[in-house]
């Protein structure tokens, strides 16, 4: 009955994200808007879809075989989006001109936006080598990934940046303010214990 509601809630949630790509792709005018999302909801889309009927079907060959489609899907899909994405560019005046000055403009004021983060990932990271408080450190460190992710996504990679955010700043921190409490715990008893023994 659970794997079943899971399944259910994959797949719906699947049909959801396919739904939002086929209205993205009627609604958007220019070719690499409706490229972008289609390519982005259907590899996600694809990857709820498959999973759903993973779960339905249990652990067995049926499974493996959709398990090896979501990783053909996932290599194959976004490389095919763009090299129809560099196609399009390179064959339509129009839109090759609008991108390079799209470039040119944008190019000055990313160059001194990136200057300041590179400034500030290394100001980070002296302070967190210097620092004696570790709750400061922890904290400079989930800055540090934060403004990396930031980077990450100003040189074009969400992924990373997505990855960046939710590890680095996320998770990781998470362990380390838990490492901390704990350590805190563990000195405290270790006072109450030789108090104890006084």
């Amino acid at each position: 009955m659970i794997r079943v509601i899971v399944a259910g809630v994959l797949m719906f949630a699947g049909l959801f994200v396919l739904s939002v790509a086929t209205v993205g792709i009627f609604r958007f005018s220019t070719m690499l808007n409706r490229i972008h999302v289609a390519a982005k909801c259907d590899t996600l889309g694809a990857l709820l879809m498959l999973s759903g009927l993973i779960v339905l079907s249990g652990w067995n060959v049926f499974s493996l075989k959709l398990g090896l489609v979501i990783v053909f899907l996932w290599l194959c899909n976004p490389a095919a989006s763009h090299l129809v994405a560099r196609a399009e560019v390179k064959t339509n005046w129009s839109l090759r001109g609008y991108v390079i000055l799209l470039t040119l403009r944008r190019t000055l004021a990313m160059i001194v936006i990136e200057w300041l983060l590179l400034v500030f990932l290394i100001v980070c990271a002296i302070a967190v080598s210097i620092s004696k408080n570790l709750l400061n450190s922890v904290i400079i460190f989930m800055s540090y990934s934060l403004v990396m992710a930031v980077i990450w996504v100003l040189l074009r990679s969400p992924d990373l940046a997505i990855t960046e955010a939710a590890v680095g700043a996320g998770v990781t921190s998470v362990l380390f303010f838990l490492a901390l409490r704990k350590i805190g715990q563990m000195g405290h008893k270790d006072e109450e214990e030789s108090n104890n023994g006084k």
